[in-house]
């Protein structure tokens, strides 16, 4: 199956990166293809750094299991689901194999949600949702300053970040 057509929107929502993707290919674009009835497929991703909930990042990390034969980790045991149901989680990784990073997402194809219009609006309302959730499961949750790479929390992130600016370039 070749990739014929692939859209990204990044968003940040609350603080928390999220993606949003729409592809396709010429095979689902057919007319006759009823798999695939919105023209490819939509997908949503959160991502949440372990320093962002140093202490509670463990609740995001769920057991493996096995599933025919192959390991795979037990994302619906999540505490927090996406919108429309979670069909992905992955972790990213320092080199000594230290989780610090989780990837959570959902895929809009499943006939549960097949026949909903689905586009990057509606998609970004079902992310505003599921990081409502995720604040209210982790209201201490800290995010990331781009001026200087530490972590505060969201509410009093534009502040900090002037006044790290100001620091750094009243020297």
């Amino acid at each position: 199956m070749k990739l014929t057509t692939s859209k990204v929107w990044e968003l940040d929502i609350e603080g928390i990166n999220c993606e949003i993707k729409f592809w396709t290919t010429e095979y689902m674009k057919k007319d006759d293809y009823n798999t695939y009835p919105k023209g490819g497929i939509w997908n949503s991703y959160i991502y949440i750094n372990k320093k962002s909930i140093p202490r509670s990042f463990h609740k995001l990390v769920p057991k493996i299991d096995t599933n025919r034969g192959r390991q795979c980790f037990r994302y619906y045991d999540l505490p927090i689901g996406m919108v429309g149901g979670t069909t992905f989680f992955d972790v990213f990784r320092q080199a000594d194999g230290d989780i610090i990073g989780v990837k959570i997402g959902n895929d809009y194809n499943h006939i549960w949600n097949e026949h909903e219009f689905t586009n990057e609006t509606t998609i970004t309302k079902d992310l505003e949702e599921t990081i409502n959730e995720f604040a209210q499961l982790f209201p201490n949750y800290k995010v990331w300053s781009h001026v200087d790479g530490k972590y505060v929390k969201p509410e009093n992130l534009e502040e900090y970040n002037k006044k790290a600016n100001k620091k750094y370039f009243d020297k």
